[in-house]
This record gives structure tokens, C-alpha cells and sequence, in this order.
């Protein structure tokens, strides 16, 4: 044989070694890394599409909107021509068990709201989602929490790191949501999440601990796999700027994020269902709108609108409420209102007389106190009278305060209201206060309350927002704080005079009467809080 075709064919038998140790090497490293990555891929997504079932379970809380969240728990890897590729990878999405409770917690203003918010810890149940993989390549691939409005990744080395900026504390608001149905899902491809409002959008409750109680702070307990330290870094942006006080470890793997004290928190509750999990909203308690001790005008209906609730603070439909009239001499006369859809039944009721009229719900005692009981103290004349302030029913309200003057400024000064309060029967702290509407055409947005010395001088604006935000009360705005000490004190000789300077002019004084609605949330000497409700106009 020739030599050269001898060195033909050891030439290709090396070439063809060479590429089948070519394809050798790319098998056992470049095919493995290539799908390490892919695997990596595949984990970001996947904690991305967690973030937006976090995203729409805060949708489905705040408007009662349901949906559905598409999460790719599982993968296969692309192909790869002459290259083997390893099986498809199977992860798993579950629901497993957590609750959370509310402690300290007492509703503001609202004298039937606190019946049942009245600082006794409240528990919840809820459940977390929790997502895990085991990649063929990945290693320590990290297990992916869904927890109380949190995504987190748990690592096998008790380490965690957080992926989203969200949570239950915002400032001031805090926003629980009970997490309801069980999922076990385990496959290679997408896994369709649908996500069921059962109980929102619901009622803002405004709530505070008791200020004559030392660190009675509000509590709010989580069962978490995570640590205190760990939910520490999750919320440290509130805890360096807003109002986490600490977190403390509890027992039976549950953390207790401890608010400020003497705050007063917007708590919105809701409860949301990622499967099947069957729920009927029942009553919690029952709350009123409007005060329950009113001066009436015999003859003329007044209507009296309570509202149920459920634990969640939303409205539960389709409930029998018992209004029952007493006239104080043992005659009674009961009728029954079914609530609508907004949870509210009214009894239109005109008095001959002054009455008692107690509603209740199954369940309730129609006692003082009782969450399932609304009593209305109805005391009846034969016209408005104005006694012995002058002012009017509209503004005596059933705590002893009432304002006997209000006058606009002159020239450059119309932007100003001066005001002058009084207090029948004892001394009232101001804690909270908004204006709800004024009647000025002017764009007028908001204004700022100036305590005044005895010859009218401007002392301090009373209106405390947090550092960062406008001391003004703001016209439909929430509720704002006011300073400690701020005070009317009893007595006809006692006087507090106050400006409410709004950023554009009113019209007093011409063919049009100017006024506002100022709703103030007033505590006694004995630490009792009521809102008042003002109707402010120029007194002639």
C-alpha cells in the first residue's frame, strides 16, 4: 500500500479523534455550564413571577379585583444538537401554614368601632407560598417565600436574602392580608394561580395603643421561617425612618414587629384566596355612622344607619339587624333590616318622644360594650334649641365642646378664619383633627391652625405631621395629629381662640355665607376619645 494513503487515513482517524474529544469536552463542560446558566435563568424568573403574585394579591386587597398569576415552577432545557441534555427539572409550589395577630390595637374616634378594636390581641389565620427546586446543575439553589407581603430567598445556609421592597408597614398604614386556600403543585411548565378576593376592599380603621398605658405599644406577630435579625434587615428602611420601634423573636417560629407608641396607624386588613377555600363573612361587630347620642326634633325622622363587619373590617351583606325602641317605660317596638351590599342597614325612625333604640345583630347582648350591639340615645324636643351657648344643636355634639365665634379676616387677611372654642363640662386634649369640605369657591386646598395668645397673637401651628410632610390639614384629607398639650379648658370664662390660615381667599362678608366641616377627635380627663363634628360659618 502507498505510503501516503496509509498517512491519509491516520490523518483522518486523528482529525475524527480529535473532534470526538472535542465533543467529549463540550459535553462535560460547556454543555453543563451553558445549562447552569439556563437554570439560573429559569430561578429569576421564577422569583419574578412571585413578585407578581405578590403584586396581585395587593391588587385584589385594595380594590377586591381577582386574577390570575402565572408562575413557571418548572423547566426544560433547549436543545442541543449531537449533546445529551439532562431530564427536565420538576419544581413545587405549596401553600404552608402561618398566621399573624394584631395586639394593642384601639380604634380612634369611633366609640362602637373600639368595642370590638379595644387593644385585645386578635389572631388570624394565613397561610404562606413557598416555592422549591432541585436543579440538576444549580446547587444551592435557594427556596423562594411569599410571606406576609414579603419575597425572600432562603438559602441552605440559614442565610436570607430579600428580593422585593414591599411588606406590611408603610409609614403609618399597616396592610395585612390573610392568605387562604392550599396549593401543592408540582410540574414542568407553568402553573396558573387564581387569586380570589373574599373579603375586600374593606374599611380603613384608624387605631392607636392607649395613651394612658406605658408601653402598651401596637404589636403585631407574624409566624415567619425567618429570624427576628432577618425581619429586622426586610423592614429597616421603616425602622430607620418610619415607625418599627424593634422586632422581637417569639415563640413557635414567630417574630413581633412592636410599633411607636403614641401614634396613631391606618390598619387595613383583608383576606385573599389563592385556591379553593370556601368563606362566609360573618359579623364581628357593628359599628355606627353618625353619633349614637342625638338631640332630635319630635315629629321628624331621623335615620339611624349601622354597619356590619367582619373580623376583616368588611362589610358582611345580607345580615339581619334588630332595631328595638324603647320609650323607657317598658314599651318596646322591634323591626328588622336586612344590610346591603355595602354591609349598612338604616331605620328611618321618627320620635314622638325621647327614646332608646338598640340594634343588634345574632348574637348580641344589646349591652354597653358589646361588639354586636349599636345603642342610639335619642333625646327628643320640639324644635332645635340653642342653650346656653347659642350655637345650635348642629354643632353640640354629645362631648362638651362648641365654638361660639368665627370671623374672616379683612383686606389681605381674607385667607383667615378666626375660631373661638369652649368646653360645657370638662377639659378636652386635641389628638387628631381634618377638614372634610369648605364651601369657598376659591381652590382652597388645606390650612394651617395657629393657637393664639388673650390679644390674638399667633403662638404655634397645632398640626404635627411627621418630619418630611406639610403641618396643614389638608380639605378631604386624612386625619393629622396635633400637638401634645393643645387643650380647651371648662369653664364659661375659658377660652381657646385658634386661626385656621387657608392657602387661598374666602369670600365672607358678601351675599354668599362661607364655611368648613372640621371633625376633631377630642380625649377627656378620664382618656375617653370621641370625634366632634363642626359645621364653621361666620357668626354674625
Amino acid at each position: 500500500m502507498d505510503d501516503r494513503a496509509v498517512s491519509e487515513i491516520i490523518g483522518a482517524i486523528l482529525v475524527f479523534g480529535l473532534v470526538v474529544i472535542s465533543l467529549v469536552i463540550f459535553q462535560t463542560n460547556a454543555v453543563p455550564a451553558a445549562n447552569e446558566e439556563v437554570e439560573f435563568d429559569h430561578n429569576q424568573e421564577v422569583q419574578a413571577d412571585l413578585l407578581g403574585l405578590d403584586a396581585a394579591l395587593s391588587d385584589a386587597a385594595a380594590s377586591g379585583n381577582g386574577g390570575t398569576a402565572v408562575v413557571t415552577v418548572g423547566m426544560d432545557y433547549p436543545t442541543r444538537f449531537l449533546f445529551r441534555n439532562p431530564p427536565p427539572v420538576s419544581g413545587t409550589l405549596t401553600t404552608e401554614t402561618s398566621r399573624f395577630s394584631i395586639e394593642n390595637a384601639e380604634a380612634v374616634g369611633d366609640a362602637e368601632t373600639d368595642d370590638y378594636w379595644d387593644g385585645d390581641a386578635l389572631p388570624y389565620e394565613s397561610r404562606q407560598l413557598v416555592y422549591r427546586v432541585d436543579y440538576n446543575i444549580y446547587e444551592n439553589a435557594p427556596t423562594t417565600v411569599l410571606s406576609h407581603g414579603v419575597v425572600y430567598d432562603a438559602f441552605g445556609d440559614g442565610t436570607t436574602r430579600r428580593i422585593d421592597a414591599g411588606g406590611f408597614i408603610d409609614g403609618r398604614s399597616i396592610e395585612l392580608t390573610a392568605l387562604a386556600g392550599r396549593r401543592n403543585e408540582s410540574r414542568v411548565g407553568d402553573v396558573s394561580v387564581p387569586v380570589t378576593a373574599q373579603s375586600a376592599p374593606t374599611e380603613t380603621v384608624r387605631v392607636h395603643d392607649d395613651p394612658a398605658v406605658p408601653d402598651d405599644n401596637i404589636t403585631l406577630t407574624v409566624r415567619t421561617g425567618a429570624t427576628a435579625a432577618e425581619w429586622e434587615a426586610f423592614l429597616e428602611d421603616e425602622m430607620t425612618e418610619g415607625y418599627v420601634a424593634r422586632v422581637d423573636p417569639g415563640s413557635g417560629n414567630t417574630v413581633k414587629v412592636v410599633l411607636e407608641e403614641d401614634t396613631t396607624y391606618q390598619l387595613e386588613l383583608a383576606r385573599v384566596a389563592v385556591g379553593s377555600a370556601p368563606y362566609t363573612a360573618t359579623p364581628a361587630y357593628v359599628t355606627a355612622d353618625g353619633a349614637t347620642d342625638r338631640s332630635v326634633v319630635a315629629g321628624t325622622p331621623t335615620d339611624l344607619t349601622v354597619e356590619v363587619r367582619d373580623e376583616y373590617n368588611g362589610p358582611v351583606a345580607g345580615e339581619d339587624v334588630t332595631f328595638t325602641i324603647d320609650d323607657g317605660d317598658g314599651a318596646t317596638t322591634t323591626e328588622t333590616v336586612t344590610t346591603d351590599g355595602e354591609g349598612r342597614a338604616t331605620l328611618s325612625h321618627t320620635p314622638s318622644e325621647s327614646v332608646t333604640v338598640t340594634a343588634t345583630v345574632d348574637g348580641g347582648t344589646g349591652a354597653d360594650g358589646d361588639p354586636l350591639s349599636v345603642v342610639y340615645d335619642l333625646t327628643a324636643s320640639t324644635g332645635p334649641g340653642g342653650g346656653d351657648d347659642d350655637s345650635g344643636s348642629i354643632n353640640r355634639g354629645d362631648i362638651g365642646v362648641y365654638y361660639t365665634d368665627a370671623e374672616i379676616g379683612s383686606g389681605n387677611r381674607q385667607d383667615e378664619m378666626t375660631v373661638t372654642f369652649r368646653s360645657r363640662d370638662d377639659t378636652y386634649t386635641m389628638r387628631e383633627a381634618r377638614i372634610s369640605f369648605i364651601s369657598a369657591e376659591a381652590s382652597v386646598t388645606g390650612a394651617r391652625v395657629f393657637s393664639t395668645d388673650a390679644d390674638g397673637n399667633r403662638l404655634q401651628n397645632i398640626v404635627d405631621e411627621p418630619p418630611g410632610e406639610d403641618d396643614v390639614l389638608t380639605v378631604t384629607d386624612d386625619f393629622s395629629p396635633i400637638r401634645s398639650g393643645v387643650t380647651i379648658q371648662q369653664g364659661a370664662a375659658n377660652q381657646e381662640t385658634y386661626v385656621f390660615d387657608f392657602d387661598a381667599p374666602l369670600r365672607g362678608g358678601q351675599s354668599r355665607q362661607e364655611f368648613f366641616v372640621l371633625s376633631v377627635v377630642f380625649e377627656d380627663s378620664s382618656g375617653n376619645q370621641r370625634t366632634q363634628t363642626f359645621f364653621i360659618g361666620e357668626t354674625p
